[in-house]
């Protein structure tokens, strides 16, 4: 389950907490060598910062340049073939940066990579490499200062996972064409767009569609006809408010006649 951003700052902090403790209570036993250096100091921080040490997904170590071999080589995210966002060259607890500065600059030049990280699990230095001089980003000592202080600068070096790809939207795009086929349309005459909500509704078809708005009124038929059968339900629950069958008026010429009537009372009234 991957963790929120609060989550995974909780966790940095608690990282450089138990660091701190490790450079303030264990450090002759870890400046021995690099190696508990690294075990000890390095690849907990780096882990808290995303950068699992033993995926090699994600970081590889002593990666070969033309110029040796870096300590950690940390991937970019969701690239199929490895390539390498920064170099991490780690060196014992008490250990002098000044002097291997330099190294740490020439692999990460050398093979083209665009960060270059120096540390000896309580200094931690970054360098930028895109276009110009070496620009420092990042310099910090771990027992100098507070967790979340060194925390919140040492997100610098942050791993960035791969953000998930929204879901195909096929079968939304899908979606208008089923409904332009239950109501007899063809496909160019809606607008493709997403998800249409008839809300029990007619369709509105566009009078910019072939042939007009009329054109498409044979296909409100359907929709006429359950209305009617709607209608009548309704008066049938209701009971006695229609009159008989026999007593309607049922001819073509007496309807047109009623109507003709209805828009000379309207006539009327508006003027």
């Amino acid at each position: 389950m991957r963790e929120n951003g609060e989550e995974a700052f909780a966790r940095l902090v608690k990282a450089v907490e138990e660091s701190q403790e490790v450079i303030r209570g264990h450090s002759l036993a870890v400046d021995s060598s690099e190696a508990r250096t690294r075990m000890a100091l390095i690849d907990p921080v780096l882990s808290a910062l995303g950068w699992r040490t033993s995926n090699p997904a994600e970081v590889l170590a002593e990666y070969a340049v033309d110029a040796g071999r870096a300590d950690y080589a940390l991937l970019r995210s969701g690239t199929r073939k490895t390539e390498v966002l920064a170099f991490v060259e780690a060196k014992k607890l008490g250990e002098p940066l000044a002097s291997h500065r330099e190294q740490a600059l020439r692999y990460a030049t050398t093979a083209g990579v665009q960060f270059a990280a120096l540390t000896n699990g309580d200094s931690w230095e970054l360098y930028g490499l895109g276009g110009g001089a070496p620009r420092r980003m990042l310099n910090i000592s771990l027992r100098a200062r507070s967790a979340r202080s060194c925390a919140t600068q040492l997100l610098a070096l942050r791993r960035e996972r791969p953000r998930k790809q929204p879901p195909s939207s096929s079968r939304t795009r899908r979606s208008h064409p089923q409904i332009r086929r239950c109501c007899g349309v063809r496909a160019r005459s809606l607008p493709a767009a997403g998800p249409v909500d008839l809300g029990g509704r007619p369709p509105a078809f566009p009078a910019h569609a072939p042939g007009g708005a009329r054109r498409h009124e044979r296909h409100l038929l359907p929709y006429t006809q359950a209305r009617a059968v709607e209608k009548k339900k309704r008066q049938e629950a209701q009971g006695g408010n229609r009159l008989p069958k026999e007593t309607q008026v049922t001819s073509a010429a007496a309807v047109c006649s009623r109507r003709m009537r209805r828009m000379r009372r309207s006539t009327w009234t508006s003027d």
